[in-house]
């Protein structure tokens, strides 16, 4: 085999072994299709060929120290195997190649990353995976030249030309519109990726919100409101909405009673916590590629505005993607954040909730002087659901792994009790007090004790999301038929915000995507969630509820939209026109 032909077998069988192991068939049956599809492929191939003819050329070159070659094999195994290596975990877990969170994720939380990493990964995919890098690299040795070659105008050219290509291909694939890392070689959706990262970390969006007028109306005769935002909690795995084990009982005893309103329509702004969290806080749903939320008043703002007491309480740590930063400035009396109860707080699991309801909620019920507008994000019910429950609360037992249907209900269980206790000091310190509750995204669950999934994507257990509303008592018989009038009717997270508002005699300065769930919600409303936000990734695509369709999914990147089951609707320039009017204004 002469040395070229190596060059080239070498460069197919990474390409072989990335399309089959680190993405898979069904990855390529699904996006195989289409000029861009192969326009990427393409330049992930020059990417690739460039890079491996570079390091030939220069590293491995026979003019080269023996040392240096030796280290060169070191280069070419962490500069290209690694990247497809941490690619491959990725796509296992997500179904996509690693976004720029992924890497922000990864420097602030190593220790996690190799635990989610070893947790997740498939040894037999990642054997054979190693066999073919294997084979790779042993045919791209194959093609290193083994005697001296005179010095030549058109190897030198070669070579330059393959460094320039390397050098503008990155950028290329971090930036050009018609770049797309799922469609691309792993290797280089990894480095265009961690491009993207750095610009995003240094740069891209600037917090401006506008000052909101104090109003001049008093607040004393204000209703305190509580706003708390689960963990990952699944409604089809609540007793509260008909799971037939008993989960959520203390809840449910507040439902059977009819001081607890259960909304089943409630529809996620995002997919995860930092896509739903701080657009429920500003009152906005996505896609929002501009980051209109970085020019909005957050609730807080606007509360501070009103007279009222403020306060944010975590069991999580709030620095994760510069959260803080969005929501955390004057407007905020008190901020605590679960590194505060406990020094073992990580990504995936917070401090416990009973603590921080102990601990912090409560007194700051107790302590409040005025009305105020308290929130609490909980630890709740986080993959690994068996690290979400202490052992005295375990019922559902065995618990075969952390990650079991037991483990998993066992965190719900725990969640109940926590709420209970928060309910149980409100309605006797403040009674005067409206309490939501609605959780920032669900869970892929699946019947399958061994099949566990990230929350991804835009199934029902992932974007249909528990919500209840506690009226204090008092409540005008009025507000109490509209609300329970709009219990199955067509809710966003948003609409917490708008009702807040609502509550508390204030308008927005600056438009809102939610409606106030005090009046009657439109049954044709169009309704988003989104992947397509600043606060995390920018992912290029969405998903809307459309009361006679269904789900609807968007997909920006091919312009294209598809049913709940992945077939093909339409072009996305032929949606009705109220939807395309809300991209529009959006986009």
């Amino acid at each position: 085999m002469s040395k070229r032909s190596a060059f080239f077998l070498s460069l197919f069988l990474f390409t072989l072994v990335d399309v089959f192991l680190v993405h898979d068939t069904a990855w390529l049956l699904r996006h195989g299709t289409g000029v861009r599809f192969y326009i990427n492929l393409i330049f992930s191939l020059l990417f690739l060929g460039s890079w491996l003819w570079f390091a030939r050329a220069t590293v491995f070159s026979v003019r080269t120290p023996l040392s240096v070659r030796r280290a060169g094999w070191v280069l070419v195994i962490v500069l290209t195997c690694i990247p497809a290596l941490v690619q491959l975990g990725h796509f296992k877990v997500y179904n996509d190649v690693i976004r720029p969170n992924g890497f922000d994720f990864a420097v602030k939380n190593t220790m996690e990353t190799a635990s989610y990493f070893v947790d997740l990964s498939s040894f037999p995919r990642m054997s054979l995976a190693a066999l073919g890098w294997a084979l790779a690299l042993w045919t791209f040795a194959r093609s290193v030249p083994d005697t001296l070659q005179p010095r030549r105008l058109k190897n030198t050219f070669t070579t330059s030309l393959s460094f320039v290509m390397v050098a503008l291909l990155i950028p290329f694939g971090a930036y050009n519109w018609y770049s797309v890392s799922l469609y691309q070689n792993s290797v280089y959706a990894f480095y265009g990726t961690l491009l993207e990262t750095v610009s995003i970390r240094f740069g891209a969006y600037t917090i401006d919100k506008p000052h909101v007028p104090a109003s001049t109306v008093p607040a004393d005769d204000l209703p305190n409101i509580l706003w708390v935002v689960g963990e990952s909690a699944v409604k089809s795995r609540m007793q509260i909405y008909d799971y037939n084990r008993p989960t959520t009982p203390r809840l449910l005893e507040h439902y059977e009673k009819g001081d607890l309103l259960r909304f089943t329509n409630m529809l996620a702004v995002g997919n995860k916590t930092m896509l739903s969290l701080p657009y429920m806080l500003f009152g906005l749903e996505g896609p929002d590629p501009k980051g209109r939320i970085y020019r909005r008043p957050s609730i807080f703002n606007y509360a501070k505005a009103r007279g009222m007491q403020t306060g944010f309480v975590s069991a999580q740590d709030i620095r994760w993607y510069r959260f803080d930063k969005l929501i955390v400035d004057k407007s905020l009396d008190v901020v605590r954040s679960g590194p505060e109860y406990s020094a073992n707080v990580t990504v995936r699991n917070g401090a416990d909730d009973l603590k921080v309801v102990n601990e912090g909620l409560v007194p700051f019920i107790k302590d409040a002087k005025k009305p105020f507008l308290l929130m609490y994000q909980m630890n709740g019910n986080h993959y690994p659901y068996g690290e979400h429950s202490p052992k005295e609360f375990k019922k559902f037992l065995p618990e075969p792994h952390p990650n079991s249907r037991n483990a998993y209900d066992n965190s719900m269980l725990y969640t109940d009790t926590a709420l209970d206790l928060l309910i149980d000091a409100v309605r006797r310190e403040k009674p005067n007090t409206w309490i939501f509750f609605v959780s920032d995204h669900g869970q892929a669950l699946a019947l399958d004790d061994d099949d566990t999934r990230f929350h991804s994507g835009y199934a029902d257990d992932v974007i249909l999301v528990p919500f209840f509303v506690m009226p204090p008592p008092g409540t005008p018989a009025k507000t109490l038929r509209t609300l329970r009038a709009n219990e199955n009717g067509p809710a966003s997270q948003a609409d917490i915000f708008a009702t807040i508002m609502d509550i508390i005699g204030m308008e927005p300065i600056r438009q809102i995507d939610g409606l106030s769930i005090r009046a009657p919600l439109p049954e044709d409303r169009i309704r988003f969630c989104s992947e397509f936000m600043p606060t995390f990734s920018n992912n290029p695509n969405a998903a809307y509820m459309d009361a006679k369709k269904g789900m609807v999914r968007l997909d920006f990147t091919r312009m294209q939209v598809y049913d709940r089951d992945d077939n093909l609707l339409s072009h996305i320039n032929e949606l009705d026109e109220r939807v395309l009017k809300i991209l529009e204004q959006r986009l």
